[in-house]
């Protein structure tokens, strides 16, 4: 195997592409290594099936930014190739948007739990086959649901099963027709610097979650008449 390229490249941003299938043709595993990416915005990639192969999976460490808009993945990391990262670490992401994906069903197809410690916006909608935002890594080996994404249970459930969003200040919820809480499991949730939330055109979901939610800077919910009357007490 060869040397692996250490490349410099800090931002990919690939817009008006309907039919570009692939960002790599094969998986750069060994070849080149993506450290130094910060930034990555990809908008009207309608053929699009995935964005990092799974070789890439470990290595997103100095990414920021996040941006997908009207494109066909259906997985962000896909499981082909070589191995998901046992835990998916984005220890520098504070901003994550996924609008206008109708064929997105989960962040990896793997049972990978995933870590975000400085996410400040996430941003969700248009995203019609998501059924439920989080589960642990347990439950999700008993759960015919596919979650968005899976939660360590090691790292983020403390011994009083609370699950802490540290950094998270304005979450976005819309358009989610399936979509049916944010976590089925009576978990309790933290949010301590949440200070707006939207939520709209998510008709399936009655609950937030079934646990108690903490968001003692809440300040503005933003949510159709429909939707505050399924989840508007449970968010105050």
């Amino acid at each position: 195997m060869g040397a692996v390229t250490a490349t410099q490249l800090k931002t990919l941003k690939l817009t008006g592409l309907p039919k570009l299938k692939h960002i790599w043709e094969k998986d750069p595993e060994g070849t080149f290594n993506f450290q130094n990416l910060q930034t990555v915005t990809l908008v009207g990639c309608e053929s699009l099936q995935s964005v990092f192969p799974a070789s890439v999976s470990g290595k997103l460490k100095q990414l920021e930014f996040l941006g997908l808009d009207n494109c066909g993945v259906e997985v962000v990391i896909e499981k082909e190739g070589a191995q998901v990262a046992e835990t998916l670490q984005f220890p520098k992401l504070t901003v994550l948007v996924l609008a206008s994906l109708p064929k997105l069903k989960c962040f990896s197809p793997g049972m990978c739990p995933s870590e975000w410690p400085s996410l400040k916006k996430l941003k969700v909608y248009g995203c019609g086959q998501i059924e439920m935002f989080a589960l642990t890594f347990q439950e999700r080996q008993l759960e015919a649901s596919v979650p968005l994404f899976v939660v360590d249970e090691e790292v983020e459930v403390k011994q009083n099963e609370v699950i802490t969003f540290s950094n998270l200040a304005y979450l976005k919820l819309d358009c989610l027709a399936v979509l049916e809480n944010f976590c089925s499991r009576s978990y309790s949730f933290n949010f301590p610097a949440l200070e707006e939330v939207t939520m709209r055109q998510c008709p399936e979901m009655k609950i937030f979650c079934p646990g108690v939610l903490s968001t003692p800077k809440l300040k503005k919910v933003q949510a159709t008449e429909e939707d505050q009357e399924g989840i508007g007490l449970r968010l105050t």
